[in-house]
């Protein structure tokens, strides 16, 4: 069977709109892409000379609404777009009754009557997730704590959520899962996170533990890190998909320490200032933000004389996020006032300062011991998008004032900040470290030459 060509309808253009120049460059094109010359026209033409059922004409406001050069049929679809503003082409083969409306269509381009906008077609699905949603009847705490806690019939949801915290204390080593028990599930309204507290009770002896159970986001997760590397403090979590647990924290929220603890008598205050003002040079030289007396708790140990003091931050979602270089010090909250009138009370300047270099040499030490670990973070830190570019940029000026640079400008990211803020704070002391671990290399005793003949 031959191809039998269907009848021309309409010319639409009165000059061709390719050459055969073009025509042949169409064949060849075909030819080596291996595809239809219709293929490559319909990539080669602008949307205006490929007039389909897909395209949309445009009024053009320029034009204003004198139509009284226009013919008859040009008049009514120009009429139409000054009223709805836009037409399909389905749209004017109604208007005008006819299927054959392109040149028309082309004739009102011409006069710059109307302009064409093309539809894209999008052929990609997005991925979609389903979520469980919480009934908003249980969004009042009570309620929901109720629910929680009267899990009678959900034998397994337990051992789930057992399972869960198990794996943070015992690697997932399910041996004892039969002394420990979910004693209570409280909704915490507090926090941007508003987490589940999960009390894990020992069936025998009626020891417990606590957990929090959040939505996983970048910052904390960096924050928790962070925090394991750079402080005196070990932390444990555990991260699954969306969901995040946190061991609980002990100690005294720093408000409840500064209305209740902070003037008796058994205080020691001059202790106490010296610890705010490391707590206070680490978070700035970390760069974790917000913390303000509600983020951070008060660890009151016994000593032989009197009480030491550690404060442990709670809340890890502002790392490296804010673009206020004041905002990475607790010093500057209205919250922790009475906490720096107790550091100005009982510290000289000179104290002062001899904290904070303790704490960065205290640091560096870390940083040394943890190098592999801390350097594999901030290189993941510095690939993800952890805070607005406006931010970014707002933290790179300030930091370049505070150490006299303009370092700072060619970080492209929150992390890369991070990791320059750090060598430019410690550098000092991570080079007397590097220093002493040379001197430690070297042999202490001059090796005994023995003559042990021939």
């Amino acid at each position: 069977d031959f191809f039998e060509p269907k009848d021309i309808l309409n010319v639409l253009d009165v000059e061709p709109v390719v050459f055969e120049e073009q025509l042949q460059l169409w064949e060849w094109m075909a030819g080596y892409y291996m595809c239809s010359e219709g293929e490559v026209m319909a990539a080669a033409l602008p949307a205006h000379f490929k007039l389909s059922s897909e395209t949309i004409v445009v009024f053009n406001e320029e034009f204003g609404e004198d139509f009284s050069a226009l013919d008859h049929d040009e008049f009514i679809v120009a009429e139409a777009l000054l009223i709805k503003r836009e037409l399909k082409i389905t749209e004017v083969q109604q208007l005008l009754d006819s299927a054959h409306v392109y040149p028309v269509i082309n004739r009102l381009i011409h006069q710059k009557v109307c302009f064409v906008w093309e539809a894209l077609k999008d052929s990609y699905t997005p991925r979609k997730e389903s979520f469980v949603v919480l009934n908003p009847l249980y969004r009042d705490e009570d309620r929901l704590s109720d629910l929680l806690n009267n899990w009678g019939r959900a034998a397994k949801q337990m051992e789930l959520l057992l399972a869960y915290l198990h794996i943070l204390k015992t690697e997932g080593d399910m041996t004892f899962a039969d002394q420990l028990d979910v004693a209570r599930i409280d909704f915490c309204n507090f926090g941007n996170s508003l987490p589940f507290r999960i009390r894990i009770i020992n069936k025998f002896n009626a020891n417990f533990d606590h957990y929090y159970m959040k939505i996983t986001d970048a910052s904390r997760i960096y924050g928790l890190e962070m925090e394991h590397i750079l402080s005196p403090n070990r932390i444990t979590f555990y991260t699954d998909g969306g969901t995040l647990v946190e061991e609980h924290i002990p100690g005294l929220p720093g408000d409840v320490f500064v209305d209740h603890y902070l003037d008796l008598p058994e205080t020691n205050k001059t202790r106490f200032a010296k610890e705010f003002v490391k707590f206070n040079e680490r978070c700035f030289v970390r760069l974790l933000g917000d913390m303000r007396s509600y983020n951070f708790v008060i660890v009151s140990t016994p000593d032989i004389e009197g009480y030491q003091y550690r404060i442990r931050a709670i809340d890890f979602d502002q790392q490296s996020y804010e673009g206020r270089k004041s905002l990475y010090m607790p010093q500057f909250f209205k919250e922790n006032n009475r906490l720096v009138q107790t550091v100005l009370t009982h510290l000289n300047k000179e104290s002062i300062e001899q904290y904070k270099a303790e704490e960065r040499s205290a640091m560096a030490f870390r940083v040394a011991a943890g190098r592999f670990r801390l350097m594999e973070l901030l290189n993941i830190m510095s690939r993800d998008t952890i805070s607005p570019i406006a931010k970014q940029k707002q933290l790179a000026e300030q930091l370049n004032q505070h150490c006299h640079t303009a370092a700072f400008n060619r970080c492209t990211s929150m992390g890369q900040i991070l990791k320059l803020h750090l060598k430019y704070m410690l550098r000092e002391n991570l080079k007397l470290i590097q220093e002493k671990t040379k001197s430690l290399k070297k042999p202490v005793y001059q090796p005994v030459q023995r003559n042990i003949g021939k």
